[in-house]
């Protein structure tokens, strides 16, 4: 049942190509050279990817936005969500 929840969850784009999303999204952290930990905030870090994101893909980056399925941190081109944890909690792991 949890899997069929997590699966619901995914945005278009992590179900047709999770290969592809993972990597743009490890690029581009990767190319900021930065870890979370080196911010004060989560919201700080969130700021930056999406500034960084906007800046470098071209794609329409949006910071929490409304969406139907809840409010990620960041919304790339209406399609990827990406939610931050910066020291989760284990019930968010």
């Amino acid at each position: 049942m949890n899997s069929q929840i997590e699966e619901a969850k995914k945005s278009r784009a992590e179900r047709d190509n999770p290969e592809e999303v993972w990597e743009f999204a490890r690029r581009s952290i990767r190319a900021r050279n930065v870890g979370a930990g080196d911010y004060e905030t989560e919201d700080d870090f969130v700021s930056d990817l999406a500034s960084y994101l906007n800046d470098e893909t071209g794609f329409e980056i949006e910071e929490h936005p409304d969406t139907r399925e809840g409010q990620p941190d960041v919304l790339v081109k209406d399609c990827l969500a990406i939610e931050v944890k910066i020291n989760p909690r284990k019930s968010e792991t």
